[in-house]
């Protein structure tokens, strides 16, 4: 395959994952905080394990970071997590989003 071919390829790849991660975490903070506050761990587990790997495979390390700082106090079922690190990952995940958008829009 060609360099341009392969370089298409990337960039169409890296605007579907980006395209990706808009549709499921536009709406999820809301939901990601009810469930914490619900005390359901296992989910609210799973929800912030996602964001962690979603975010490191489109290059959001922050985010990242503040999905694995919550992660890591709900790994083994208690609930601990603060307000200061909900709105990190509030915060982080607008960032995230509000970038994504504007490469999207950029593009088109």
């Amino acid at each position: 395959m060609e360099k341009e071919t392969l370089l298409e390829a990337d960039l169409a790849f890296q605007q579907a994952l980006y395209k990706y991660f808009i549709n499921n975490y536009r709406n999820k903070f809301s939901q990601i905080a009810d469930i914490i506050k619900s005390d359901d761990t296992k989910e609210a587990y799973r929800l912030v394990h996602s964001i962690k790997g979603n975010a490191a495979q489109i290059g959001k390390n922050n985010l990242k970071q503040a999905a694995y700082n919550i992660e890591c106090i709900l790994k083994d079922g208690k609930n601990t997590v603060t307000d200061e690190q909900l709105k990190y990952l509030e915060d982080e995940l607008n960032i995230a989003l509000n970038e994504i958008e504007l490469i999207i829009n950029k593009e088109q």
